[in-house]
């Protein structure tokens, strides 16, 4: 049998390497959320944008085409 380098003990983890490696994990963790988030706020943002523009687009060449304004005159 091959022998790797690896030591094998029975000991248990001391406490403060168990914190560090849950401190990295929960690290991790929070970073993939923050960017999960950002991204989604993101398109949310786009999404709202283009719709606010098509609506307002719509709603003002509704008023121009009615003669709603009576201070703008067509061609």
């Amino acid at each position: 049998m091959e022998d790797y380098g690896f030591e094998y003990s029975d000991e248990e983890p001391e406490e403060q390497d168990v914190d560090i490696e849950n401190q990295y994990y929960n690290s991790k963790g929070s970073l993939f959320s923050f960017f999960i988030v950002v991204f989604f706020i993101k398109w949310v943002f786009i999404y709202l944008f283009i719709y606010c523009y098509l609506v307002l687009n719509r709603v003002l060449s509704l008023i121009i085409d009615n003669g709603f304004l009576w201070f703008y005159e067509k061609g």
